[in-house]
This record gives structure tokens, sequence and C-alpha cells, in this order.
């Protein structure tokens, strides 16, 4: 569903960008195209089943929703309908605290690009949609284990979805993650490995502050 939601929203970029042509920009405008932004946010995801090893039996449990911290850079580009950037993970937090059992879910630094068949413009509510890449590792924390084992993932592709809105130089985010590889075959033991689904998507809120990077003073 969600790659098809990205198809149609490129399909419509795509026809609002070519109708744009007849009217050109000016050549001042020409230079005022990009707005490069900071962003500051949280990615909420919720809770899952984690899997352990009770008695020679493998059980499940509900591992903690959490919220995870992070920091964007990125531009708006080709008059409002593009936008790449690239966002580096803070800090995680579960949102319910258990002393025997957590996990870790780290993303790297991520790079991505937004789509938005109708420009972003100061007041309007745009909604967008795109993809973006990068690495992930999972681990569970099970008490009193001393180590448990970090599975990693070297490159992943999702996708997304939302909506944005600046007024002046701020702005807000609320978008939808879809994280489609989400399956890990996780060692409970040294010897026994049990599938871990983690949630495959994540809701996103973020604040933004843009400002003119290639503004043309003339």
């Amino acid at each position: 569903m969600y790659k098809k939601l990205i198809i149609s929203f490129l399909s419509i970029w795509t026809l609002n960008l070519s109708a744009q042509v007849p009217n050109a920009p000016s050549e001042k405008e020409r230079l005022d195209f990009a707005k490069t932004y900071f962003e500051y946010g949280g990615s909420l995801m919720p809770s899952f089943t984690g899997k352990r090893l009770q008695s020679g039996q493998v059980t499940s449990f509900e591992q903690a929703a959490s919220v995870s911290q992070y920091l964007t850079w990125g531009a708006f580009h080709f008059w409002g309908h593009t936008e790449f950037y690239v966002t580096i993970p803070l800090k995680q937090d579960l949102l319910t605290k258990n002393e025997e059992t957590s996990f870790q879910l780290l993303h790297s630094a991520t790079t991505g690009v937004r789509l938005y068949p109708w420009a972003m413009k100061a007041q309007k509510i745009r909604p967008y949609a795109g993809l973006h890449w990068g690495a992930l590792d999972f681990k569970q924390i099970i008490q009193p284990d001393a180590i448990q084992p970090t599975l990693s993932k070297d490159f992943l592709l999702n996708y997304e979805v939302g909506i944005a809105y600046t007024y002046k130089k701020l702005g807000v985010r609320l978008g939808i993650n879809y994280l489609p590889n989400n399956k890990w075959d996780y060692p409970i033991s040294k010897t026994i490995k049990s599938d871990i689904k983690t949630p495959p998507y994540a809701v996103q809120f973020g604040l933004l502050y843009a400002f003119d990077a290639s503004k043309n003073e003339k």
C-alpha cells in the first residue's frame, strides 16, 4: 500500500512540476529556490513482542513503546516541490520502565528525499511522500544476562508519508514512517534463535526552523 502511495505521489509531483514550465520563474526566483532548515523531533514506535528462553522454553513478552529523538538538516529544492535531508539519531527512550527487559533499536544517520505534489508555501498544509535509507541495529536486553547479541542491517530502504506546515521561519511536521524490513532471526541463547518482529511503522513529529540559504539580495 505504501509503495502505491509513493508511486501516486511521484506521478502527481511530476505532473504539477511539468505544469509550471510555461510559467517559468524569473532569474531572481531561480536563485531563491533553496530553503535550508534544521528540525528537532521524535519518532514514536509502538510496543512489540519480544522472545526469551525460560526453563528451556521460548516464551513471549511485551517490549515497551519507545520514542527516538532526532536532529535533521535539510533543504527544500525545485521551488518547494522536493526536499533532501540527513537525519542524525540522538536518543531512544522507553515509555514504560522495566527492570527486567528492554531493548535498543538504533538507526544510523539516514539520508532521504521527500516529494511535494503541491509546492511548500507559508501557512499552507502540504502533503508529502518520500523514502530514506540507512543502517539499523537491534538488541534485546534481558536481565541478569551480562551480554546480549546485537544484530545489524547495513542498508534499509524505508518509506514515509505525512504533512508539513510552515509559518515564516517556523514549521511543523507530522508523518508516518513505514519500516518493511522488520523481521529479526534473533539468538535468544547460544544455540536457539527465534523470529522477532519489531514494529513496521513509527509516527513522527518534528519542529522546523528554516532560512533562505541561497537568497538573492539583488
